[in-house]
């Protein structure tokens, strides 16, 4: 199976789907990411994607790319290691970036340039096996351009989301940063004749009122440097409901959070 993709666009995908910033960890509040390998596979559905998913039991990230051009499609999965790769792609100057997988192998070819990299049993890593075994339930959400009181709430294990916001990124990360600076790591979404977004340590408290377009009702706790899985002017839907996984949608990519709940 050889791949032709953009070679900016699939560097962007694997900076994106390592969700860097800054986790509740066991040591503390500090720089971390979401994993360490990513699954790599063909998707069709109307036509061939190549799509890139991470995470965990508690973090599903996943980013569609459409290939430029596609030969003997195989749609096995595959797994690798994103920083081994990445810095590799970092280093290709041309346009266009060829994938190949063969004999338990990632090739990349650029140019002049040519690399061979280990791709891993999928199998052997339950905690990815178990994301991609919940492929399924993060396939069909679509952005919307414009949420309206019509707008339907999709589902997630057959439970229908409770309320939606439309918010560009650059907004969304602002507000998180700044909730970030009170230092527990923990933040709280509220969307109710209204939406804003909040932190508190005993000692501190960060609120900020967001003038967004939001339907629905709902207040949810969350943990993680979730704006940093997408573009810097990207438009997002974020949907939420009471003790329920919070998703965000925009047009290439989605993820889907935990809530935070008491006791974790």
């Amino acid at each position: 199976m050889i791949i032709e993709v953009d070679t900016k666009e699939f560097k962007n995908a694997l900076e994106r789907i390592m969700v860097k910033g800054k986790y509740i960890t066991t040591k503390g509040y500090s720089s971390s990411n979401a994993g360490e390998n990513a699954i790599l596979f063909l998707e069709k559905v109307r036509e061939d994607k190549l799509v890139l998913i991470n995470g965990d039991a508690t973090f599903i990230v996943r980013f569609v790319i459409d290939p430029l051009e596609i030969a003997d499609a195989n749609y096995e999965p595959f797994v690798i290691n994103i920083k081994d790769t990445l810095d590799f792609v970092k280093s290709f100057k041309e346009d266009n970036l060829h994938l190949s997988f063969s004999e338990g192998k990632l090739n990349l070819s650029c140019g002049s340039k040519v690399v061979q990299l280990p791709t891993f049993d999928l199998n052997n890593l339950p905690q990815l096996n178990g994301v991609f075994n919940m492929k399924n339930n993060i396939l069909n959400y679509e952005f919307r351009e414009i949420i309206t009181e019509e707008t339907p709430y999709p589902q997630f294990m057959k439970k229908n989301f409770e309320s939606v916001l439309s918010i560009n990124n650059k907004q969304f990360t602002d507000v998180l940063k700044s909730c970030e600076l009170v230092g527990s790591g923990i933040f709280k979404l509220n969307v109710k004749n209204g939406v804003s977004f909040s932190s508190t340590t005993a000692l501190k408290n960060y609120t900020e009122s967001l003038e967004v377009v939001n339907k629905g009702e709902s207040t949810i706790m969350f943990t993680g440097p979730l704006y940093s899985f997408f573009d810097k002017e990207q438009e997002l839907n974020i949907y939420s409901k009471d003790e329920f996984p919070l998703l965000i949608v925009s047009e290439d990519r989605q993820l889907i959070r935990a809530p935070r709940t008491d006791g974790d």
